[in-house]
């Protein structure tokens, strides 16, 4: 959960940026540390900067259109991920 207490919602902004940048290093970790290849590098490395994209969006100036595209971000970042971690494991 993610506090709405202040009413522009820059904290809560700020919290979707700062841990879109932890899933980016934490995702890209997974090839420095020899679990898989480079084409999920690149591919996790592209889907969290477009993650990240959303994110700083928001931070930005907050609109529910925007909030609404960081929900669907994050909705589809994962199966995306995964499709991208069975095509480096199967090539």
């Amino acid at each position: 959960m993610l506090p709405i207490h202040n009413s522009n919602l820059k904290r809560t902004s700020f919290y979707c940026v700062f841990f879109t940048i932890l899933l980016i290093i934490s995702t890209s970790s997974l090839t420095w540390i020899g679990l898989t290849d480079q084409l999920f590098l690149y591919g996790s490395l592209l889907i969290g900067l477009i993650f990240l994209y959303f994110s700083i969006e928001t931070f930005s100036k907050w609109t529910y259109k925007k909030a609404k595209r960081l929900l669907i971000g994050s909705i589809l970042y994962l199966p995306v991920l995964l499709f991208i971690l069975i095509l480096d494991k199967s090539f």
